[in-house]
């Protein structure tokens, strides 16, 4: 029942809506999420190399960090409060490289804890995709739920 309020721009040119997702649609809003789940795919589990403990310098958050040069997610940071039971924020760079095009984006999910359960609050897919002898297509695609 939740609403989803989203912002898509491409190119400079924006749009705004405002929607209350079935089930079907949200697993749809939200799959492009499902890259950061790559470090975890047997495919690459093994080429990633762990920082633990960072801070986090724009916050009193601590970020734990995943970094591949091969796998497409070449980044996964998890900003957390006092343990990664306490997510606050997951941000991932994914990067796609071939003949075709190149493409690269950031991906954000923010998080709120509420009664000891994490709480989808935002998202935010910012990027580019080059395709062969075309011009760079630059986009942003906001969502927050209420």
């Amino acid at each position: 029942g939740a609403t989803l309020q989203k912002r898509a721009d491409v190119n400079g040119v924006g749009s705004d809506s405002t929607l209350v997702p079935s089930a079907a649609r949200w697993e749809k809003e939200l799959e492009i999420f499902r890259q950061l789940n790559l470090i975890g795919s047997r495919l690459y589990s093994d080429s990633y190399d762990r920082d633990n403990t960072l801070d986090d310098l724009q916050s009193n958050l601590k970020i734990q960090r995943y970094r591949s040069a091969t796998a497409p997610l070449r980044e996964l940071r998890l900003y957390y409060q006092d343990d990664l039971r306490h997510l606050r924020r997951l941000e991932g760079e994914v990067v796609e490289d071939n003949p075709m095009y190149l493409a690269a984006r950031t991906l954000i999910l923010e998080v709120e804890e509420d009664g000891g359960q994490l709480i989808l609050t935002s998202y935010r897919v910012v990027g580019y995709q080059k395709l062969a002898l075309r011009d760079t297509a630059n986009y942003q695609i906001t969502g927050t739920f209420r």
